[in-house]
Order: structure tokens, then C-alpha cells, then sequence
């Protein structure tokens, strides 16, 4: 399907309520002036549901098409315009979360990139997506309780020094002043750690 083409099939697409429409060329919305709220809380579910759908739907597809014609599925990469260097990445976490149902609503594909590590568990990455998407924590957020949480396994044999204390506490104040409040077996080895650091750090062995 050419460009035109595709555009013509976005054209005039209801976004989230009849009347508020994609632009004839695919590339922003037409917004009635008395656009009601309930109308625009449709529309920004409707769009986000899309932008996280966009990510698997071109794994999903694109993994179908391997199946079906090997390495000649590669040549479909470039009606994307995304670079090998990206998808390479977006492979890795698809064959984590492989099918529909492993993936979250509410959770982003940024979020699973974030938690397909090596070192992380299965169970320790189900921990993580739950307060993702309950708390509705940002990517960054996800990142620094990662972190917190490997290196809370290092406690004992190495430390990670003070600019990792620093992004620890940096960590909890922001979940503090914005009322926060993740699960203990999430929280706790991050307070546990710090801990563990103040006394050795108290007791000179740092």
C-alpha cells in the first residue's frame, strides 16, 4: 500500500468518538470547537491505546512474516523507517512478551523494555509491571527500583558508592512528594540498602 493509500484509509478515522476525526493526511486531528470533556477523555484513551498498540502490532507482524518467509520479512522494515539498531532492541523484549496476553493495558512498551533484563526474574518483573500499572509510575521510576533492587543483592560483597545512594534517595523523595506508595517487598530493599550503607559507611569499612 502506497502512501496515498495509506493515508486515504486514515482519512476521516473517528478517533475515540464520531466526532472528532483523524486529518485527511494522517498526520493530527479534526477537534470540533464545542468538544465536550467526556468526548476528549474518550479521544486520549483512544490515542494512547494506540501509540502503545503500534510497537507490538509491528513485532507481532513482523514475526508472523518470519515465519512465513524467513529473512524476507527484512525487506517490510523499510516501509517503517526505523532503524535496524531499534527493532533489534524491540525484538528482545517481544520474544519476552511474545503474545497479547503477556502485555499490560495500561503498561507501556517502554516499561517492558525497561524490565527485560537478564537479572531480573520472572517473578521480580510481574512485581515491577504490577506497581507499574497500578501507581502509574514513569519509566524512570521503574528504572531506579531496578536498580535499587540489584544492587540491594550486592549488599555484603560490593557497593555502588555515593552517586548510588544519591539516585536511591533522589528516588524515594520523588515517590514521597508525590504521595506514592509502592508495595513494601518493592520499597523495602531500597530503604534496606541504604541502611546497610549508612552503617559500614559510620563503621569506616567504606
Amino acid at each position: 500500500m502506497d502512501e496515498i493509500a495509506v493515508q486515504e484509509s486514515i482519512a476521516l478515522m473517528p478517533i475515540g468518538t464520531p466526532r472528532i476525526m483523524a486529518a485527511s493526511n494522517g498526520r493530527g486531528l479534526i477537534v470540533p470547537d464545542d468538544i465536550t470533556w467526556e468526548e476528549a477523555e474518550d479521544s486520549v484513551s483512544m490515542i494512547y491505546a494506540v501509540r502503545g498498540l503500534m510497537t507490538w502490532a509491528l513485532m507481532d507482524l513482523f514475526f508472523a512474516c518470519e515465519r512465513q518467509w524467513g529473512e524476507a520479512y527484512t525487506q517490510l522494515i523499510d516501509e517503517t523507517q526505523l532503524t535496524y539498531g531499534h527493532l533489534a532492541n524491540m525484538a528482545t523484549v517481544y520474544r519476552r512478551f511474545p503474545t497479547p496476553e503477556h502485555r499490560r493495558w495500561a503498561v507501556s512498551p517502554s516499561h517492558y523494555a525497561a524490565v527485560t533484563r537478564k537479572d531480573i526474574s520472572d517473578t521480580d518483573v510481574e512485581r515491577l509491571l504490577n506497581a507499574a500499572e497500578r501507581e502509574k509510575l514513569s519509566v524512570a521510576v521503574v528504572k531506579g527500583m531496578i536498580r535499587g533492587m540489584t544492587d540491594e543483592r550486592k549488599i555484603g560483597t560490593s557497593f555502588s558508592g555515593p552517586m548510588f545512594v544519591q539516585s536511591i534517595e533522589t528516588l524515594i523523595n520523588y515517590l514521597e512528594k508525590r504521595n506514592i506508595e509502592l508495595p513494601i517487598d518493592v520499597i523495602e530493599p531500597l530503604q534496606h540498602y541504604l541502611e546497610q550503607y549508612t552503617s559500614r559507611v559510620n563503621r569506616g569499612k567504606l
